[in-house]
């Protein structure tokens, strides 16, 4: 599993506002069901998408932080990614 950390703020809002950025860049959710976390006071939350044909998960933990992770895609194609959806 590769890992690539956002931020070590497990900031609520920012952790919205990203997943709204991979939809927005292209990223397909696999399931509209996820977004129901945003109702509760959950410590750790995971939003799976679809994105170039390569499963992504934005996880939000809140001791850790923000992070991309990806069974499917390197490294730094991860970090690429958060780039782009933090442009947004």
């Amino acid at each position: 599993m590769h890992e690539y950390v956002i931020t070590t703020n497990s900031d609520r809002n920012k952790y919205r506002k990203l997943a709204e950025a991979i939809e927005a860049a292209g990223g397909e959710i696999v399931s509209e069901d996820d977004y129901e976390q945003f109702e509760y006071p959950l410590e750790q939350m995971y939003i799976d998408y679809m994105w170039q044909g390569k499963s992504i998960t934005l996880h939000l933990e809140h001791s850790l932080g923000i992070m991309l992770l990806s069974k499917d895609v390197v490294l730094s194609a991860l970090k690429a990614i958060a780039d782009i959806i933090q442009k947004i």
